[in-house]
């Protein structure tokens, strides 16, 4: 991703900088991460996924074809 500003938000994984967030972006994943952790505790949520929870389902572009087609219905 190139050089690295301090104070810059990086979404990591495995060790390598994969891309260069905002700190909006930063903060939903990070409250995610919370959610699973808590989900794994037998805890509340709390939320974490709250702009999940306010968006209509979506199916990926591939599956939503084929429910326009009528694909697997009997």
């Amino acid at each position: 991703i190139g050089a690295v500003a301090p104070q810059e938000w990086l979404l990591v994984f495995l060790g390598a900088a994969r891309e260069r967030l905002t700190e909006q972006r930063a903060d939903e994943i990070r409250r995610a991460l919370e959610g699973v952790a808590a989900a794994m505790r037998g805890e509340d949520l709390g939320g974490a996924f709250a702009d999940l929870e306010a968006a209509p389902p979506k199916l990926p572009a591939h599956l939503e074809a084929a429910r326009r087609r009528g694909a697997g219905t009997a």
